[in-house]
């Protein structure tokens, strides 16, 4: 309802995974050793999520706009099976229920 597109988190609980899914968010995470602190990120930074395709266990390219210049990063998309990408894709739970009622 906000505009909120996707979540960056070092890990999800199961049920706030599946809740942001249900509502057409992505849920991504940090891989490797990334997380807010060893990017030094402050909140001020304007990201780029770059997508070449939504599927299971894919990774996904971020790139942190900051003052003086760019960092780029990987993250794991974390819808884990093909249902999860079927209501991403529709944008969310309820969206796909009632395409998908005739």
């Amino acid at each position: 309802l906000l505009g909120i597109k996707a979540v960056i988190a070092e890990s999800f609980d199961k049920a706030h995974r599946f809740d942001l899914i249900a509502f057409g968010i992505l849920p991504l995470e940090f891989i490797d050793d990334d997380n807010i602190e060893s990017l030094k990120l402050k909140g001020y930074e304007r990201i780029s999520i770059i997508v070449e395709e939504i599927k299971v266990d894919s990774k996904i390219n971020l790139i942190i706009h900051k003052k003086d210049f760019d960092v780029e990063i990987e993250l794991k998309c974390r819808l884990d099976n093909d249902d999860e990408v079927n209501y991403y894709k529709n944008g969310g739970i309820l969206p796909f229920l009632l395409k998908n009622i005739k």
